[in-house]
């Protein structure tokens, strides 16, 4: 709504510097470009409202009304400087975001490579004890094998020692503990 009430304003505008109207219709150019710049601002259309300005400018001079004009020529350069701050603090915005985005990007590639390393370590871990296990039963085997026998041949000596001797005797009792 705003450009297109706004845009035939501009060509009205722009038409006043090639035509020399008089004075009546100055006025009323001038009311309509007060009209389409209060339009602008409410809309929020900064680019629209600094050609309108610039033509207003043109206009009030050709009136030989420098002081409206002096004080237009202001507001288009507050307007100029506020569309300045404006895209600077957007590229700044921009820039943030984008400084931010790499250092997201960056943490999370060191965490992958962590979680790697971390991975690896543990696959080590589970090979060294899986080792370690595979020892202990090895141990644990020749060591139940080679306890056997000699185990064997003592209860079987016990056992003749204690059939051969009385009941009552204190090597019983022994041989028992044996």
């Amino acid at each position: 709504m705003c450009e297109a009430a706004i845009s035939p304003s501009v060509g009205c505008c722009l038409s006043l510097k090639e035509h020399k109207w008089n004075r009546q219709k100055e006025e009323k150019a001038v009311e309509i470009l007060k009209t389409r710049k209060a339009i602008s601002r409410e809309n929020l259309s900064s680019y629209v409202s600094t050609d309108i300005l610039k033509v207003l400018i043109q206009a009030y001079e050709a009136q030989e009304n420098y002081e409206r004009a002096f004080q237009s020529f202001k507001t288009l350069h507050e307007l100029q400087d506020a569309q300045l701050e404006a895209e600077r603090s957007a590229r700044l915005y921009a820039l943030e975001q984008s400084y931010q985005m790499k250092v997201a990007r960056d943490e999370a590639a060191s965490q992958r490579r962590r979680a790697e390393e971390i991975e690896v370590r543990s696959q080590q871990d589970r090979e060294y004890f899986q080792q370690l296990n595979q020892l202990r039963d090895e141990f644990l085997s020749a060591a139940t094998h080679d306890l056997k026998n000699p185990l064997a041949s003592i209860r079987t000596s016990t056992y003749l020692l204690r059939r051969k001797l009385p009941d009552n005797s204190d090597f019983v009792r022994h041989i028992d503990m044996i």
